[in-house]
């Protein structure tokens, strides 16, 4: 069978209010990771903040690494923050912190198809169970320029018949056929949801 909610070997457990897990056990079937698909179109400065942690931490050292490409095909590279490859290296059990905001890099911003992927795979450690690490709370945002984008939104303000092609200038965003307060409140979640 499938490897989630299983309660032995590999898996990736679902953990309610506090994300999911992985967790390899060398059975011949390892995990890569958890894999999103945004569109950024209309973003710039597109940031990352996410949640891990360890339920775990095992004999064997396990990272979560966060990846990007552009499109559904081809390598994933690093995220990068001051050079580094952002990721979370496995600590003491319970341990959990929040990481970034972080950039991903300029090409990845107003794209229609960015695939970020949270790579879970083996650092160090020859013998013994492998750490078992968690994945939570993940936002993925632009940085906005409030009253640009306000202006642009106003002027499609109660727009109907909005076609999926344009979406109404990029002002539909919860893709209904209209630009309301469904809307807005897209707009003011993505102003608040970054520090």
């Amino acid at each position: 069978g499938y490897p989630y909610n299983n309660t032995g070997r590999t898996r990736i457990n679902g953990l309610w209010d506090d994300g999911i897990a992985f967790i390899n056990t060398g059975r011949g079937r390892d995990l890569g990771g958890a894999l999103t698909a945004v569109d950024t179109t209309g973003m710039e400065g597109v940031r990352i903040k996410w949640t891990a942690g360890t339920l775990l931490q095992n004999a064997r050292v396990y990272a979560l690494r966060l990846q990007y490409r552009i499109g559904h095909s081809g390598p994933f590279a690093d995220v990068l923050h001051d050079g580094a490859p952002v990721e979370y290296v496995v600590q003491t059990d319970s341990h959990a912190q929040t990481i970034g905001p972080v950039d991903l890099p300029a090409e990845a911003a107003d794209q229609p198809y960015v695939q970020l992927l949270w790579r879970y795979y083996h650092v160090e450690g020859l013998s013994g169970a492998r750490a078992q690490l968690r994945l939570d709370d993940i936002v993925v945002a632009g940085v906005l320029d409030m009253f640009e984008d306000l202006g642009a939104f106003a002027e499609w303000w109660l727009a109907g018949g909005c076609a999926a092609a344009d979406n109404c200038g990029g002002a539909d965003l919860n893709r209904d056929g209209r630009v309301d307060l469904g809307d807005f409140a897209i707009i003011a979640a993505q102003w608040l949801s970054m520090d």
